[in-house]
């Protein structure tokens, strides 16, 4: 299996369809994203709850809570509604991201 480096997900990812307003903004927020980040976020994305989460990864339900919050306030969202939202329009790529992370470790 290949293995991506962190330098290759923009060209990965090229034909991933965002949102037209700010696109490299958002690829570049989503880069940010820590390897926990995105384990949360894609967890949060098949519809796990705080606490089905921290079961799962061995973690507090604070530090879900914590990192949630960090990925919104490195998207720039605000509130739960603008976090589902941001999670129902960027599954696929996060799950990619997340891929790519995973096989570089």
């Amino acid at each position: 299996m290949k293995t991506l480096s962190r330098i290759d997900i923009s060209s990965t990812l090229q034909n991933t369809v965002l949102p037209e307003k700010s696109e490299v903004d958002f690829k570049s927020k989503l880069e940010s994203l820590t390897k926990q980040e995105l384990i949360i976020a894609q967890a949060a994305c098949k519809g796990e709850t705080n606490p089905e989460i921290a079961e799962e990864h061995h973690i507090s339900v604070l530090t879900v809570k914590k990192h949630r919050q960090n990925i919104q306030r490195k998207m720039g969202l605000t509130g739960r509604d603008a976090f589902r939202q941001f999670l129902k329009c960027f599954k696929s790529y996060l799950k990619i991201l997340l891929l790519v992370v995973l096989t570089n470790v």
